[in-house]
C-alpha cells in the first residue's frame, strides 16, 4: 500500500521557484494582489502532492506543504532580492538607503538622524530581519494556497477517521460532521 506523497519535494520546488519569480522586479509586483505568488506556490505544492500520491490529500498536509513552501518562498525572496539589488544598482542597498533619505530629507527634519540609526546597524543583521519577516508573512499565506489547491485538485475521498470514530451519515443539508462513537 502506498502512503501519503512526499511533502519535503513539492514544497521545495514550489518554493523556490516562487521565491525566485517574488523576486524578479516586475514580476514580483503580483505579490502586491493578494500575495498572488505565495498563494500560487502553496497551490502547485498541494497540486504536486495530489498527483504524486495514491491515496487522498488531507487538509492538514495540503496546508502543512503550502506553509513550507511559503517559508520556502520567503528565504528565497530574500536571497535573491539581495543578489539583484547588489548587481542591478550602483553601490547595492546601502547606496539605495542613502538615496531615499537623502530625497526624504527635505521633507522630514530628522530623516539624517534616522539614517545614522540604520547605518549603525550592520548589513548583515537587516538582511536577516528581512528574510526573517519575510517568512513568518509568507508561511500562512503559503499555507492558505496549499488549502486552496487541495480544494481545486483533490477528488479521491477522504481517507477514514482515526479509529474510535463513525462515518458521517449524509443528511437533508448534505454529510454531518463525523464525531466520537456512541458506546452502546
Amino acid at each position: 500500500m502506498q502512503g501519503p506523497a512526499d511533502i519535503w519535494k513539492p514544497a521545495l520546488t514550489s518554493g523556490v521557484a516562487f521565491g525566485l519569480a517574488s523576486a524578479i522586479p516586475i514580476v514580483g509586483y503580483l505579490n502586491c494582489a493578494c500575495c498572488s505568488l505565495v498563494i500560487g506556490a502553496g497551490i502547485v505544492a498541494s497540486f504536486m502532492m495530489v498527483k504524486g500520491s495514491a491515496i487522498s490529500l488531507t487538509w492538514g498536509r495540503a496546508a502543512l506543504a503550502g506553509a513550507l513552501s511559503g517559508a520556502v518562498a520567503g528565504l528565497t525572496q530574500s536571497g535573491t532580492s539581495l543578489l539583484l539589488t547588489m548587481a542591478l544598482r550602483e553601490g547595492g542597498p546601502a547606496r539605495q538607503l542613502e538615496e531615499a533619505f537623502d530625497r526624504s530629507s527635505q521633507y522630514l527634519p530628522n530623516a539624517d538622524e534616522a539614517y545614522q540609526l540604520m547605518r549603525s546597524v550592520p548589513a548583515a543583521v537587516w538582511i536577516v530581519l528581512s528574510a526573517l519577516v519575510l517568512t513568518v508573512v509568507y508561511t500562512p499565506i503559503g499555507a492558505l494556497g496549499g488549502v486552496i489547491g487541495r480544494a481545486l485538485f483533490e477528488r479521491r475521498a477522504a481517507p477514514p477517521g482515526p479509529p474510535g470514530t463513525m462515518p458521517a451519515a449524509p443528511g437533508p443539508e448534505g454529510p454531518a460532521p463525523a464525531g466520537p462513537a456512541i458506546p452502546s
